[in-house]
């Protein structure tokens, strides 16, 4: 088992303060931080640290277990960090400067260098429905490439369903539509005339629980408004 250092800072500005420096294990199992010499204010005088190894948790450090992600965690210096993205950070070369870890076992808790790999959010989202991790990855919070938008615009202008163009870069439908209309034309594009037969599908839609939103999305990105007319237009 090899250890490196992920991580250091400069607990105060005092003369005799060393760097507090913390260290990963290449399977995971360890992360802890060397001893190291700070200032204390209350007893005016140097504290040495001793060396501390943190303890792991699926819980983000918050008590309660979280259920989403499961990930191992370790509380560093006033923020939470996800082990294996530790463990990439300090074994696995990055050249691509790629944004997510993935497991490549699919096994959230295995942390060996060995099941690590440095993925984008477009491989990553792949991979979680390729292996039945999830039926569907949305993280509406990351932040997403250029490159992934650029893609997203080609599939829209080709008449790709957004709910199909969500699934593959692992973002939510409002997230693909508000994306590829700030960046392209597609929100200033005339979108096709509904015809009859397309009105009374969105009605047996609308009737077997479909919400007006989901329906819009269907036909290519009409906002509830226009179904609803679209609704009212047939039954009238």
């Amino acid at each position: 088992m090899e250890f490196r250092e992920v991580m250091s800072w400069w607990p105060d500005r005092m003369p005799e303060t060393t760097k507090a420096v913390v260290l990963v294990s290449s399977d995971g199992s360890t992360v802890k931080r060397l001893p190291h010499r700070r200032w204390n204010d209350r007893n005016k005088g140097y504290s040495d640290m001793l060396e501390h190894v943190y303890l792991q948790s699926q819980n983000r450090g918050k008590g309660k277990k979280d259920m989403q992600t499961n990930y191992y965690c370790v509380y560093i210096n006033g923020k939470t960090h996800n082990v294996h993205r530790l463990v990439a950070l300090a074994f696995i070369p990055n050249p691509m400067e790629k944004e997510q870890v993935n497991h490549i076992n699919g096994i959230k808790t295995d942390n060996r260098i060995e099941n690590l790999e440095w993925a984008t959010n477009k491989e990553n989202a792949l991979h979680a429905n390729n292996t039945g991790l999830r039926d569907h990855v949305y993280e509406s919070s990351r932040k997403v490439s250029k490159k992934d938008i650029e893609e997203m615009i080609k599939l829209r202008k080709k008449g790709i369903d957004m709910i199909e163009i969500s699934k593959i870069f692992g973002v939510t439908n409002e997230t693909v539509r508000f994306l590829t209309c700030k960046n392209s034309d597609i929100g200033r594009m005339r979108k096709p005339k509904v015809t009859y037969a397309q009105k009374k599908q969105a009605i047996e839609m609308r009737n077997n629980g479909m919400t007006l939103k989901a329906i819009g999305d269907f036909f290519g990105g009409y906002n509830e408004g226009c179904v609803s007319k679209w609704v009212r237009d047939i039954v009238s």
